[in-house]
């Protein structure tokens, strides 16, 4: 298999971003170029570059002469992203559910199992089949503007995880163990059903049961009750297919 090929800035931005996810850095440590050039072994040039896409995401705040920290990244930050990732994915998925070819939604369901990570063997093997799932489901709408940048999952997780509180362990949510095991299958199964609202509903929790932002404190409490409604909608879609 031929080898993607990545220059300097990019192999340095790569090398930061773990570090990152290592917790190697952290909210409002200080960083410069020489630093980051010493500790990787690269040109200040390369870290220079790597710096201004960092920046651009978000992650790396730069103030005039007084050098470069990691973002602090805040509940309002956050909050401002999942509106965002909200409304791209809530309206690609109603699009799709009028847009995508029977072949296009027998794919989706195919990826499923990796993305709940079922067969894979490595988090961060489970974390690209997740970013291949819900790509998939954007490309069903035919809409190219749906379509997140590169890397923009990636950099939704890192912030989410720099945000210090916000994430809650499953355990603390009522029945939503199956939805965090099988959520994937799940939304494949709705989406074949091309039922718009539904797909949308589940979709929204799927992306924010597991936050612990106040703004989204309803959709956990009524958590219990969304997950019954799914398990009647696909029931009665079931029976459908049955008596017909």
């Amino acid at each position: 298999m031929k080898k993607e090929y990545r220059s300097l800035p990019e192999l340095a931005r790569e090398q930061i971003l773990c570090m990152l996810e290592d917790h190697r850095l952290g909210p409002g440590d200080a960083v410069s170029h020489r630093m980051l050039a010493d500790e990787l072994g690269m040109s200040t040039l390369s870290i220079s570059s790597a710096f201004k896409t960092l920046e651009a995401d978000g992650l790396i705040v730069t103030r005039n002469r007084s050098g470069s920290n990691i973002a602090v990244i805040t509940p309002a930050a956050v909050w401002d992203l999942i509106q965002y990732r909200l409304a791209i994915e809530l309206h690609g998925a109603r699009l799709a559910c009028y847009s995508a070819t029977d072949k296009e939604l027998t794919a989706l369901a195919a990826l499923a199992p990796a993305a709940d990570g079922i067969g894979v063997h490595s988090e961060l093997e489970r974390v690209e089949a997740d970013d291949r799932f819900h790509h998939a489901l954007r490309q069903c709408a035919h809409t190219p503007s749906l379509l997140f940048p590169e890397n923009y999952l990636r950099i939704f997780r890192l912030k989410l995880d720099m945000c210090a509180g916000l994430q809650i362990r499953p355990e603390l949510l009522e029945d939503i163990s199956r939805f965090t095991a099988h959520g994937h299958a799940l939304i494949a199964e709705i989406a074949a059903t091309r039922s718009a609202e539904q797909l949308a509903e589940t979709l929204e929790f799927h992306i924010c049961g597991l936050i612990g932002l106040p703004q989204l404190e309803e959709l956990r409490r009524n958590s219990g009750k969304h997950l019954r409604r799914m398990d009647s909608f696909l029931s009665a879609q079931n029976d459908k297919t049955i008596r017909s």
